[in-house]
């Protein structure tokens, strides 16, 4: 929902805005990765937005998510709503609450579900919601200047048994030092990143199901 409609007319022959603007996103967890996403993607185009976190924002949070200083203490939800109104005067929905499971999420086949969680536990239990609907599932991640995505046809036993193989339990994951688990160059670069591969997969053009890179050193890239 807007308030006042933003003029597209400098990107209108890059982006088709009345196709983006259709799906509803549904975007878990808005620290690093969500807060800059939801910002990057109503800055395109996309209006529909419903997020989810229950965290408030900390003062190790402002470097790198979209939150500023006088956001301190507030709820991540009510900060981002107020910040996304004022940049775009779209109006987004929040859910303030932790996700135990998906029991309570009211999500429709053609939405779109987005795993900004930091755990798999997280990334698991959205993933079984997705194939539960038939959702495209998007899954995000990030550590020190490396970045991820994985977009799922949750439709295709093949990409769900291939993506199933890369929801490895917490004791395999590596816990990354303070002070490396999060920049906003990284954020933001994802953010672009996953925002451009949905518009692809939107207006019907060949789009990566894979993403692997790192911000330092783009000659190790995976695509595919």
């Amino acid at each position: 929902m807007e308030t006042k409609r933003l003029d597209f007319s400098r990107q209108h022959l890059l982006i088709n805005d009345e196709i983006i603007k259709e799906p509803i996103i549904h975007i878990f967890g808005i620290g690093s990765v969500g807060s800059i996403l939801t910002y990057t993607m109503s800055k395109v185009g996309f209006k529909k937005f419903v997020v989810y976190d229950y965290d408030k924002v900390e003062q190790a949070n402002i470097p790198t998510q979209i939150y500023g200083i006088s956001d301190e203490g507030k709820l991540k939800t009510e900060a981002l709503k107020e910040f996304i109104l004022k940049q775009t005067g779209i109006i987004i929905e929040t859910r303030n609450k932790r996700i135990i499971n998906g029991n309570n999420l009211f999500i429709q086949p053609q939405d779109v579900i987005i795993s900004c969680f930091d755990n798999m536990g997280g990334r698991r239990l959205l993933f079984n919601k997705a194939k539960e609907n038939g959702n495209l599932f998007i899954d995000t991640r990030i550590g020190k200047f490396f970045i991820e995505y994985f977009f799922i046809d949750t439709t295709d036993k093949v990409e769900r048994e291939k993506y199933k193989k890369l929801l490895f339990n917490e004791n395999e994951v590596v816990d990354l030092k303070c002070g490396e688990k999060a920049c906003f160059l990284s954020n933001a670069e994802l953010s672009s990143r996953v925002t451009m591969n949905l518009i692809k997969y939107l207006e019907h053009k060949p789009y990566n199901k894979q993403y692997y890179g790192n911000i330092e050193n783009h000659t190790t890239d995976i695509v595919c």
